[in-house]
């Protein structure tokens, strides 16, 4: 009876020890934000690409996170990849700090770059408003959801402007691996608007110096596409 009760305080102390404690627990991917002098790097892969950031706690309840992202496809309903990058800064303000439930507003604010197949393209993302949400299931396990509408203005080589607004409802995860390395997943997905000039197709000038287009053959204009963002990585604490 007694090696019974020795091996059962064996055994609830090993689980104790396997589990993150409260005070350990860190995450960045939801509405929780990382406290100052813990510092934080982040590599994600997935549909549509490939992201590297960081997360910089300037003060309690407020961070940065300054990231670079690689394309390889821009709206789902496309019929051909997107090779682009964008370069952008995470600004992360916590609202509500309640025990196991964690609200924050968010700026995504980036400089956007496509460079294949439609020539190069520069835009402005001016990603606002977006609102994080998390809830610790267990200490060291996070589910995260929220909405995000990431504005964006894109300029074609002709200066031509296109509006991006998709409206996205976001879902994850991020689960405590080891101490100071963490797993998370993401996904966004919705509707993706984009509002531009219709481009008729042109033919070559006649000798009179007028050229012909076709208005039948138009490219661009107003559509509806939809947007997703897939994504498994890890986030490890800087020591």
């Amino acid at each position: 009876m007694r090696f019974r009760i020795l091996l059962s305080a064996a055994v609830i102390t090993a689980m104790g020890l396997a589990l993150p404690s409260s005070a350990d627990a860190w995450t960045t991917q939801g509405g929780a934000t990382l406290e100052p002098g813990n510092d934080a790097v982040d590599v994600a892969v997935g549909w549509p690409g490939l992201r590297l950031g960081g997360r910089l706690p300037l003060k309690t309840g407020f961070e940065v996170g300054p990231y670079g992202v690689f394309n390889f496809w821009n709206d789902l309903l496309d019929r051909k990849p997107t090779l682009g990058n964008a370069l952008g800064c995470l600004v992360k303000l916590n609202l509500i700090d309640k025990g196991a439930f964690q609200l924050a507003v968010q700026g995504d604010p980036a400089f956007r770059f496509e460079y294949w197949p439609d020539g190069v393209k520069i835009g402005w993302q001016i990603g606002f408003p977006e609102l994080l949400m998390s809830y610790t299931v267990t200490p060291g396990l996070d589910l995260d959801f929220g909405f995000k509408a990431p504005l964006a203005l894109v300029f074609d080589p002709q200066y031509r402007v296109e509006v991006r607004l998709p409206l996205l409802v976001g879902l994850g995860f991020e689960l405590e691996l080891a101490p100071r390395l963490n797993l998370f997943g993401t996904i966004d997905i919705g509707p993706d608007f984009r509002f531009a000039q219709p481009q008729p197709k042109c033919g070559a000038t006649d000798p009179d110096g007028f050229q012909k287009c076709d208005v039948r053959h138009s490219t661009g204009g107003d559509r509806i596409g939809a947007y997703l963002n897939a994504m498994v990585g890890i986030t490890y604490r800087v020591p």
